[in-house]
């Protein structure tokens, strides 16, 4: 069975395969960059690779980050992009019940976000599609992010 990171962004919890996850760690001061993608919150260098950092919640359209106690920068890399992914709270690694993807639960939601639902701990989660989360060729083409990963690259 496939091991998975529960998190929570904005009272929803999403789902996230731990093949993808690096580490999940306390948030860290991040560098701003200027940028048209409005969910890039910066970058952040951390053991010698850059991440890319995230506004999960704009991202999902959940709102906007804010800083708690609980909440967590998940690293995680999609597409060969090292991400930091900004969330409310880690709550589990986990397995997850029953999918749902056979049922349409993707198109339930209306989301390109998410691969399918589950069920987890009484409730349901819902799993992310990591290539989703970023759009690579918009990144590539953005010069403040291309310049942060050269500034602060390895």
């Amino acid at each position: 069975m496939s091991m998975y990171v529960i998190l929570e962004v904005n009272e929803v919890k999403f789902a996230l395969t731990c093949d993808l996850v690096g580490e999940v760690f306390r948030l860290e001061p991040v560098t701003a960059i200027p940028s048209d993608v409005k969910y890039i919150a910066g970058v952040l260098q951390r053991r010698e690779q850059v991440l890319t950092v995230i506004d999960l919640h704009r991202r999902l359209g959940l709102g906007r980050f804010a800083p708690t106690k609980d909440s967590r920068l998940v690293e995680a890399h999609v597409d060969g992009i090292p991400l930091g992914l900004q969330v409310d709270r880690v709550l589990a690694v986990d397995v997850l019940g029953r999918q749902m993807q056979e049922e349409g639960a993707g198109d339930l939601v209306d989301s390109p976000f998410i691969k399918e639902m589950a069920q987890w701990n009484g409730g349901l989660v819902f799993v992310l599609t990591p290539q989703s989360i970023i759009n690579k060729s918009i990144m590539m083409q953005d010069p403040e992010w291309q310049a942060a990963q050269a500034e602060y690259g390895s």
